[in-house]
């Protein structure tokens, strides 16, 4: 009795195909098939002295180049076959723009630590001078921190950026909300501000502004009360408080994300982390001198986060997240004002915003 064997057919996707280094590079072979039903093997070569036999998986490239990529399948019936795809891979060509705010001088309820928060997490960032420099970083302490200043700093930066860019907003003050304006989108009833030393800006008008500025990929950084909202899945974990509705940093995502219709269905990578959930109070601690989620923050952007991440040397905001969120928890837990970080991350592989 013969026994006939069809070949499989290989395939898969790759995103994305091009970028700057470091290139983080989504391969998925579900569509390869095999006409008998065959259970298939996986076996890929990035070209790059490393390889897999995995069906999905995500890989880095570190150097500028064209790699060749190649996945062969086997049925495991003697049927191979194979298919490569090219993924072009330039040197960092992207400028990164910051904006970056503490304000602790309030009229009313001033704040200790917030002007500082902001001071060394600009120090921090300038400590990777291949991403980060002076030129393009705007900081607004105290009676700078205008609504009219923040609004003139976006279009400053609106008016050089490109696609290829990143845009990092960090704002340490005090957080509040105000009853749901239009448009009405907000699950419990609130729309969630940042308090400028001349009045507030809610997470609508925020995430409006932010639509009209064309970089390629944002990221931004709260600490304030009340700046998380409902995660849909992204959390400290089991620490994780109950979401209570729509929140600052996910108004954030939703308003831009739905801006991209606007920007020619440009793609455009968001990731937000914030201090607490949308019903939590953040704190500050004077034994930090920072607040608790900042000072964690800034030591996981001194090499905790690359430490205890991946090893390559960069940091990214994800990394930083994970770093963070266990540490805000427990510290603030033990002081009896428990709150914790929250992520929203919009973005395929890490955001590396800077270097080890």
């Amino acid at each position: 009795m013969w026994l006939f064997n069809t070949e499989p057919n290989a395939y898969f996707t790759a995103t994305p195909g091009e970028g700057a280094v470091p290139l983080d590079v989504f391969f998925t072979a579900v569509g390869s098939s095999d006409p008998d039903d065959d259970e298939l093997s996986f076996s890929w070569d990035f070209d790059d002295g490393h390889t897999s036999t995995a069906e999905t998986i995500q890989h880095r490239f570190d150097q500028a180049g064209t790699y060749h990529v190649r996945l062969t399948v086997d049925d495991g019936w003697g049927g191979i076959s194979e298919t490569s795809v090219d993924i072009s891979v330039s040197q960092r060509t992207r400028t990164y723009y910051a904006l970056i705010i503490g304000i602790a001088d309030y009229y009313e309820s001033p704040l200790e630590y917030t002007d500082n928060d902001a001071v060394d997490f600009t120090y921090e960032l300038l400590k990777s001078p291949s991403m980060w420099n002076p030129e393009n970083m705007i900081l607004l302490l105290n009676s700078a921190a205008t609504q009219a200043n923040f609004i003139a700093g976006l279009s400053a930066i609106s008016a050089v950026a490109t696609a290829d860019d990143v845009l990092l907003i960090f704002y340490s003050g005090h957080g509040g909300r105000w009853s749901d304006g239009w448009p009405l989108d907000e699950a419990d009833g609130w729309d969630e501000t940042l308090c400028f030393i001349d009045g507030d800006i809610t997470d609508d008008y925020f995430a409006s502004l932010l639509r009209g500025v064309p970089v390629g990929e944002f990221l931004v950084f709260v600490d304030a009360c009340l700046s998380g909202g409902q995660l849909r899945g992204q959390s400290a974990g089991e620490l994780a408080p109950r979401s209570i509705g729509f929140g600052f940093v996910e108004d954030l995502v939703t308003e831009s994300a739905a801006g991209m219709k606007d920007l020619n269905d440009l793609n455009r990578p968001l990731v937000a982390i914030a201090s607490s959930a949308d019903d939590e109070s953040s704190i500050e601690w004077s034994s930090l001198e920072h607040g608790v989620f900042t000072y964690y923050l800034l030591e996981a952007m001194k090499g905790q986060a690359d430490f205890y991440g991946n090893g390559d040397g960069l940091i990214s905001a994800e990394e930083c997240y994970e770093y963070l969120a266990p540490y805000v928890v427990a510290f603030t837990t033990t002081v009896g004002a428990p709150h914790v970080p929250q992520l929203l991350d919009y973005k395929l592989g890490e955001l590396v915003f800077a270097e080890d």
